[in-house]
């Protein structure tokens, strides 16, 4: 890839001195041209000036086609050299580059997804996300949405594997697509935002109700009231008849036009997107022509292998086109008027969405479908150390060795292993400030996300039983709805417990109902643990109440107590972020708040415990 990266600089540079060239040799032409004009006499000048201008337009000519070709190539080259260069960037683990960071999906209320930071800056969608369309960005979120879900079988996750892994291998098809898609969104009459919004008004359209088709009466009248205008117009002007003849028919086609009330509207959802329609129609051609063995990726091809799909998206173009032309002031008072141009292509638009309508939906989202699944394909190819994930719907639910955190640094992060056998498991995971307990559950929930999504999982090896995930991490008030912290959280805690009874599910609670005295957070817990278990959801939960390690020992279901630890250094307090059997041995708030410069006492031992109440049963 290094060498491609090489020779495609090389290609980009070149194809930059030729559009040069080109655009130097019509400035001499040009400037060789009034040279001549102004050096040639005055009694030739009106015989020479034609030769001349003949001359010159005869040169110029050939340089522009030669020079828009030119330009078509240079950026082409481009592209090219851009996919390369961050598919070199991604190799040397660089996530972001640029693209959209997925901001706009987060969800608070999702099962997991703002708990996790799939969406935002630093999140899994930016690090995956090579979608240069809005519509492969919102096909790209909802696979990040769904993959932890559904509790995909094994045969889900198998036929995404298989499409990512081919996708990994199938460059040049990658690489086609990639050109095509920045020809499509650079090509928009429309700022960033605006585009994203019109492409989708787009396909709301075609997915809408059809326009009203004029019946025999208004297909006649659109036809015949040009005639009669232009007849008008005829006899004021050839005949010398009066100027009534002319703007009695003009009135009645105003008044006829102004009855088509969705004319606006209409015009409106083709503004900003009308010049990417050939794109849209060259990009399915290109990707019509891709031929794949997995059975998701033949099935998105299918989509678009329709013959008559560039075609029908082009006549979209030239109708929207003519309906445009509304918005030159001149031409919307005469031409327009005269032959009602407007009005007709509105009919035409009409017909074209009752044929075509929901195919363009279908088309366009299955380019969508398209560039999402290269964009994960692209991830793959740049993590080959990475682990592809087995689903086995009777092994354990989760068994992951040395997991690393996906979002961190490679050569920093440290992985460690989990492996959950029964679905009422519950590991107590307890530890220090910082210490990285909740790093370690958000690990182990984007593993599971994106095993279900079907790429390699920063991991040695990982198996996972089908598995729907549900997480309370993040919780905030909310002044909006007038809840606090803790009436936020219990919230959360509730539909944890909803949506674990949908069947099993993975729990991942960090922290929780912190807002209460540690006597009523620890029987809340036990509560909320207990009817986890009692619904089969295995449950993964960090805390600092260390007490609750000792109720979960006495346990009758499977329960695991883990711990990560720190040790100071000349005030200094260092992490390993190993993560180790049992109970945490020390506690480091009071070194933490040292750290900063606020004065505590120091205790007798470090290792007190913070809850002084009885144990609960």
């Amino acid at each position: 890839m290094d060498e491609r990266l090489t020779a495609a600089r090389d290609a980009l540079a070149r194809a930059v001195r030729v559009e040069d060239r080109l655009a130097n040799a019509a400035t001499v032409v040009v400037l060789g041209a009034l040279a001549l004009l102004a050096a040639t006499s005055l009694e030739m000048l009106g015989i020479r000036s034609r030769w001349i201008l003949l001359g010159s337009a005869l040169a110029l000519v050939p340089l522009m086609l030669l020079r828009a070709r030119a330009e078509r190539s240079r950026r082409q080259q481009s592209y090219v050299h851009d996919w390369l260069e961050r598919a070199h960037l991604r190799r040397q683990g660089t996530v972001a580059f640029g693209q959209d960071d997925g901001g706009e999906y987060e969800d608070r209320k999702h099962r997991y997804t703002y708990d996790l930071d799939v969406f935002g800056r630093g999140s899994l969608f930016e690090m995956l996300n090579g979608c240069h369309t809005v519509l492969g960005r919102d096909r790209l979120a909802g696979l990040l949405r769904g993959a932890g879900q559904a509790g995909s079988a094994d045969g889900g996750v198998s036929a995404r594997q298989a499409a990512v892994r081919e996708l990994r291998d199938a460059r040049a098809e990658r690489e086609a697509l990639e050109v095509e898609l920045r020809f499509l969104v650079e090509t928009g009459s429309a700022s960033y935002e605006w585009l994203n919004d019109q492409t989708r008004a787009v396909i709301a359209w075609g997915e809408g109700s059809s326009p009203e088709v004029p019946g025999r009466l208004g297909e006649a009248l659109s036809r015949v009231l040009p005639l009669v205008s232009l007849a008008g117009i005829g006899l004021w002007l050839a005949a010398g008849w009066s100027w009534v003849a002319a703007a009695l028919p003009y009135a009645v086609n105003v008044i006829y036009a102004r009855r088509v009330r969705d004319l606006s509207a209409l015009m409106t959802v083709f503004e900003g997107v009308r010049g990417t329609l050939d794109a849209w129609a060259r990009t399915i051609e290109v990707a019509a022509t891709f031929r794949f063995e997995s059975e998701l990726l033949r099935g998105v091809i299918g989509r678009l292998s329709s013959e008559h799909a560039p075609a029908s998206i082009r006549e979209l173009r030239r109708l929207a086109d003519r309906l445009s032309q509304r918005r030159n002031a001149f031409w919307a008072f005469t031409g327009n008027v005269v032959l009602l141009s407007d009005v007709r292509a509105r009919n035409l638009l009409a017909r074209w969405h009752r044929e075509h309508g929901r195919q363009l939906a279908e088309w366009l989202r299955g380019v969508a479908e398209l560039e999402a699944w290269c964009s994960l394909a692209a991830y793959a190819d740049s993590v080959p150390e990475s682990c592809w994930p087995t689903i086995s719907g009777d092994g354990p639910v989760l068994d992951a060795r040395d997991l690393a955190h996906p979002l961190l640094p490679r050569q920093a992060v440290v992985p460690n292993s989990c492996r959950i056998d029964g679905t009422e498991a519950i590991w107590i995971v307890t530890g220090s400030n910082m210490s990285g307990k909740s790093t370690f559950l958000r690990a182990v929930g984007l593993g599971v996300v994106m095993a279900e999504l079907g790429v390699p999982v920063p991991a040695a090896a990982l198996e996972l039983r089908p598995v729907r995930l549900a997480t309370s991490m993040n919780v905030e008030d909310s002044l909006r709805e007038g809840t606090s912290r803790f009436h936020a959280e219990v919230k959360r805690l509730k539909r944890c417990l909803d949506w674990a009874a949908e069947g099993t599910t993975l729990v991942l609670l960090d922290e929780i109902l912190a807002g209460t005295n540690s006597r009523e957070r620890r029987l809340g817990t036990v509560a909320v643990l207990g009817t986890l278990g009692e619904l089969g959801a295995p449950t993964l939960i960090s805390t600092h109440d260390l007490g609750l390690a000792d109720v979960a020992t006495g346990w009758s279901r499977e329960t695991r107590v883990v711990h990560f630890t720190d040790r100071v250094d000349n005030g200094r307090m260092l992490f390993d972020y190993r993560l180790r059997e049992g109970r945490l041995p020390s506690t480091n708030a009071l070194e933490v708040l040292r750290a900063e410069g606020i004065a505590v006492p120091a205790p007798a031992e470090r290792g007190v415990s913070d809850d002084a109440d009885e144990p609960i049963d």
